[in-house]
């Protein structure tokens, strides 16, 4: 009897110390609930969670929110379990029960609590609240990362150096990168507003010289663009207003601006085709007389300021007629035939319906020494000129050369004219021969009809 009396005390202090504990483990959770920001440690703040969730798992109503405390709960509730003996399942149901009564009680504190204060929650310490259906905080989803915008990289220009006259603008296009940084807006510098004005996107050349705008992120990144602005010429000389040459002759016409030359576009131009112009620079051009007259030439700048210079071409006083050298011309023709005939060719006819246009050409290459004619066109524009019908044609020119013999030697020495001279795709030939100067020109044309 004694005994039996002896287990029934202690049986009751168990039940007795169950329910207390149960009861200490909530009051602790409510007490955590409401001081999570005052510096609770981190092993009462697991223990408060663990018994809760543990009580959950008994009660249908409380289910937890997060997997990660779920699987901390399954390891706390079955070293419980394995805590308890069998023979006080009945009454810790009980303790359980009238726990669970005060848990809803103090659950119902806490959510007052939490309206108040307003506790933030994140990261898996926080802990779960199963009986509300809503809340004030936000609730990270399990296995997701906060979006973190990231800084400024880059500032993109569209050009880093850009070159600009008096009064003209640009847009300059600026754009911070990456797209999605948090902080894209920037701020600009120029070290000199005398030069340059920016402002919307755009730059505005005010005075001649050269500025630098500067531009910043608040995180510290740069970029920069370099901005030149050159002058507007207000009038424009030649090195000469009046011009007397021979026909044939050439002299190189030179003008200046007062704000220099460089940056400055020219335009020449000519009245006549008494002269041929060559612009060798933007500031300088070559001009040709080709045949007796006058002739205004014009320089011109892009913004309309322009000068003179009136040319005289007078008639060469040692013009000797083409016609004295016709015997040159054939014996070239005659040469031509024995290269073609020592190597098995059959030999070209002479084509004296090409012979004034051989003679042309022969004239033209003392203006214009080259296979483009003083006007600007191909050389065998001629065959067209004159309504000569063919399928195949070549020119083959040279100068200084004082015999046929000469002249033949020197183009059975270069590749491209020999095959010419040899060339199956020829039936018919032209020679023409001028002196000017003292130096004889030459020309031999070809044609397959």
């Amino acid at each position: 009897m004694k005994n039996k009396k002896f287990i029934y005390i202690i049986t009751t202090a168990l039940i007795s110390a169950s329910v207390f504990a149960g009861c200490a483990n909530i009051n602790t959770s409510v007490s955590d609930n409401a001081s999570r920001n005052s510096g609770n440690s981190e092993s009462s703040i697991q223990s408060n969670i663990s018994d809760s969730a543990d009580k959950s798992s008994e009660n249908s109503d409380l289910t937890p929110s997060e997997p990660e405390k779920s699987s901390a709960v399954s390891s706390t509730k079955q070293s419980k379990t394995e805590e308890n003996s069998e023979n006080l399942k009945n009454e810790e149901s009980s303790g359980r029960e009238e726990s669970s009564k005060q848990e809803e009680s103090s659950k119902q504190n806490t959510k007052s609590d939490s309206q108040e204060t307003k506790p933030s929650v994140s990261g898996t310490d926080a802990p779960t609240n199963t009986d509300e259906t809503t809340t004030t905080e936000p609730i990270t989803s399990p296995g997701t990362q906060p979006t973190v915008k990231p800084q400024a990289q880059e500032i993109s220009l569209d050009s880093n150096y850009v070159t600009l006259k008096m009064g003209q603008t640009k847009n300059l296009n600026t754009t911070v990168l990456p797209a999605n940084a948090y902080d894209r807006s920037y701020s600009y510098y120029i070290d000199d507003v005398s030069i340059i004005e920016y402002s919307n996107g755009v730059i505005k050349a005010k005075n001649p010289g050269s500025a630098t705008i500067s531009f910043s992120t608040s995180n510290g990144v740069t970029a920069s663009c370099k901005v030149t602005v050159y002058g507007v010429p207000s009038y424009i000389s030649l090195n000469k207003t009046s011009l007397t040459i021979t026909e044939g002759d050439s002299y190189t016409l030179s003008a200046t601006t007062d704000i220099g030359n460089y940056n400055i576009s020219y335009k020449w131009s000519s009245n006549s085709n008494i002269v041929s112009i060559q612009s060798t620079d933007y500031s300088t051009a070559v001009i040709t007389a080709n045949s007796p007259g006058s002739a205004n030439v014009t320089v011109k700048t892009d913004n309309g300021v322009f000068a003179t210079c009136k040319v005289t071409v007078k008639a060469h006083e040692n013009n000797i007629p083409v016609i004295d050298y016709n015997q040159y011309a054939d014996k070239v023709i005659e040469l031509v035939n024995q290269e073609r005939t020592a190597r098995g060719l059959p030999q070209l006819t002479k084509r004296n319906d090409l012979v004034p246009l051989a003679n042309t050409r022969a004239n033209e290459l003392v203006k214009r020494f080259e296979h483009t004619r003083p006007d600007g066109r191909s050389c065998f524009s001629i065959y067209d000129d004159n309504n000569i019908q063919y399928s195949a044609v070549g020119e083959n020119i040279a100068y200084g050369q004082e015999t046929p013999e000469w002249v033949m030697q020197s183009w059975m020495n270069s590749t491209g004219h020999r095959e010419n001279i040899l060339s199956a795709n020829y039936n018919g030939i032209a020679v023409g021969c001028r002196e000017y100067g003292g130096c004889l020109y030459w020309v031999q044309l070809f044609i397959y009809e």
